[in-house]
């Protein structure tokens, strides 16, 4: 008989699973839940308070250094904070300041006139006419030329010498084309008569009598160019006047030459003088802006201008030096006085004494013109129609002009020292040449202006 081998496996049916069997029963106790114990632990207590025992609430702590701080701290910061602010308060109190930003009055308009001037003299000028000043300026320039001539020149060397008579105290007089000798051997003439003054005694020492005199090579030649030399008039070679009378060089002698020279020609000098004008006019333009300040503006027409002559200067290889002198003299107006004088005859809302400055004199011509003015004599009255025609200095203005109306900055900061902000508008009326002004005034919680007028600044703005 085979054997099961599932009978030790499973169980026969008369026997129960360990899972039927019933547990004991035991007495249930009742399950009383406790209150949650939060636990506070003190660095310097060594005892755990429970914040459910009422009985130790008295020992707690009332701060530490990882909870939140006591009242005391908070009063204290807070009373800190409060003296820093009023201290903070007081300080920007005391830094009181004001900018007052004014738009001026301005007027732009078309102006055409020809309005009437006369030199600024110590007595004054003429009655509704407007004075000026003059300025003169000189200046020479020079240019190089290509000379494309050659010319066989022969010349002599001139220079100045001076004179001295150590021989007599008496005038001694040269007659024209005495003979002066050089240390080199060479001659010169004197081209003219001259007189010697006499030797003077002073303190016991002679003091030789001197004059000047041009003397020129007696012959043709660079080789009579000297920069310096002692002269001996050989006229008086063995007799006593030789020692003591004679000259020294006071310029060089030059300007000896004889040979071919290059030479620029007519025509050459002609188109260069163009040149030269137009160098000349511009350079003296140029000194006279260097030399008038922003305060005055100045006037001047092509009469203003005198050019000199061409001249002919140093040779070097084959370029000759031209070069040419010139003035200018032009009218300086102050601008203040101009602007006020063109808007007296321009302006209808301008008022005499107000200020005005044309801002862009730059971008309106004015020149000087002569007009005649008719008058009527006094002869008038006796039915006689005799008129006589005086010339008269003008000057045309021509172009659109900017008027700006001056503001006088220091009496409107002496009109808003210590005055309420609410005031700026009717302290306004007093100022017609003031178009619009906002002000800010600090610090902020401020409802006056400044007591002190350094305080109070007073800034024009540009115009749009």
């Amino acid at each position: 008989m085979e054997k099961n081998y599932l009978q030790d496996v499973i169980p026969p049916a008369q026997k129960k699973s360990i899972r039927e069997i019933p547990l004991p029963v035991k007495n249930k106790k009742k399950v009383v839940k406790k209150p949650i114990i939060s636990q506070t632990i003190s660095p310097h207590v060594d005892k755990v308070v429970e914040s459910g025992d009422t009985d130790n609430w008295n020992e707690a702590p009332s701060s530490n250094r990882y909870g939140k701080p006591n009242r005391a701290w908070f009063y204290l910061f807070s009373g800190v904070a409060m003296l820093l602010l009023l201290i903070l308060f007081f300080i920007f109190s005391s830094l009181d300041s004001a900018v007052v930003y004014i738009t001026p009055k301005n007027e732009t308009k078309m102006v055409d006139v020809s309005l009437a001037i006369h030199p600024l003299l110590e007595n004054g000028g003429e009655k509704d006419s407007l004075g000026y000043r003059v300025i003169k300026l000189e200046k020479e320039v020079e240019i190089e030329v290509v000379a494309k001539e050659e010319e066989r020149i022969q010349q002599k060397a001139s220079g100045v010498i001076t004179i001295h008579n150590e021989y007599s105290p008496s005038l001694q007089t040269l007659i024209a084309k005495t003979r002066f000798r050089a240390s080199n051997g060479l001659i010169y003439r004197i081209g003219s008569s001259v007189s010697v003054p006499g030797y003077k005694m002073v303190d016991g020492k002679k003091i030789p009598g001197t004059v000047d005199i041009e003397v020129v090579a007696d012959k043709v030649g660079d080789k009579y160019n000297i920069a310096s030399s002692d002269f001996t008039i050989p006229s008086f070679e063995g007799q006593d006047p030789y020692e003591t009378f004679y000259a020294k060089t006071k310029t060089s002698i030059s300007g000896g030459f004889d040979g071919v020279k290059k030479i620029i020609s007519e025509e050459q000098i002609l188109a260069s003088s163009k040149e030269l004008n137009v160098k000349l006019t511009s350079s003296l333009i140029e000194e006279l802006n260097n030399q008038v300040t922003d305060e005055f503006v100045s006037v001047y027409s092509p009469e203003s201008f005198s050019l000199g002559a061409v001249e002919q200067g140093e040779v070097s290889g084959d370029n000759v030096l031209l070069k040419t002198r010139g003035t200018i003299i032009a009218k300086l107006f102050t601008k203040i006085d101009l602007s006020n004088y063109i808007a007296s005859k321009t302006i209808d809302s301008y008022e005499e004494g107000q200020n005005v400055l044309i801002v862009n004199f730059d971008e309106i011509v004015l020149s000087i013109v002569e007009e005649d003015n008719t008058t009527v004599s006094e002869e008038e009255e006796e039915e006689v129609n005799t008129e006589k025609t005086v010339p008269s200095e003008n000057i045309k203005v021509l172009g659109e002009s900017t008027f700006v109306w001056q503001n006088n900055k220091n009496d409107l900061s002496q009109e808003l020292v210590n005055v309420s902000k609410m005031e700026l508008g009717n302290i306004l009326h007093k100022f017609p040449d003031v178009k619009d002004a906002n002000a800010v005034v600090k610090p902020l919680w401020r409802a006056k202006f400044p007591s002190n007028l350094e305080d109070i600044k007073i800034v024009i703005t540009d115009l749009e």
